[in-house]
């Protein structure tokens, strides 16, 4: 189901990836008004659902095969020593960790067309890398998944009435139009 699988593939990157201020969840594809808000608090990788190619069911189960990328996001940084560390260098560092993941230690089925693709250099306008893994994740999809939780409530029952008088001496005066009638008294 892809809202799981994106679960278990941003807490694979949580908890092996280092050096990473944030990472999170990402809704597309950026543009230089998201790159200057996420540029706040770098480096980050923003996980991103890009789309997703449905096969039909094979063996009872549909599949389907999400295209997924990483962006990182790096700025110039500062290490222990104070000493500074290019934001080239940075973004590599965390480009090489997330493929080494994806190669070595994904939790799901094994990634395919893994391509690592450098978006942005500098400009005048704002000194950040910007980095794009993408890749294929095959998933097993589920029909009957549902996004919401639905609660037991009372059935309807619909009664008409042609100018009724009301109360329980009166019931005989109402046609009942909708619901069963085992939910007669309800």
């Amino acid at each position: 189901m892809p809202v799981k699988s994106l679960e278990v593939m941003l807490d694979a990157l949580t908890t092996q990836v280092e050096g990473c201020k944030a990472i999170k969840k990402y809704s597309g594809r950026f543009n230089l008004d998201d790159i200057k808000r996420v540029a706040e608090n770098p480096p980050a990788i923003l996980l991103s659902c890009l789309g997703l190619v449905s096969k039909g069911p094979h063996s009872g189960c549909r599949v389907g095969k999400l295209r997924m990328a990483a962006f990182i996001l790096a700025t110039a940084g500062r290490d222990e020593n104070k000493k500074r560390i290019d934001k080239d260098i940075i973004a590599l560092s965390l480009v090489d960790q997330v493929v080494r993941i994806l190669d070595e230690k994904w939790p799901l089925e094994e990634p395919q067309l893994i391509e690592a693709d450098n978006l942005f250099a500098a400009s005048g306008k704002t000194n950040a890398a910007l980095w794009a893994i993408t890749w294929e994740q095959k998933i097993a999809l589920q029909e009957t998944t549902p996004l919401v939780e639905f609660y037991d409530v009372e059935p309807l029952t619909l009664y008409l009435g042609q100018a009724p008088k009301i109360g329980a001496a009166h019931k005989d005066d109402y046609v009942q139009i909708i619901g069963s009638e085992d939910n007669k008294g309800a």
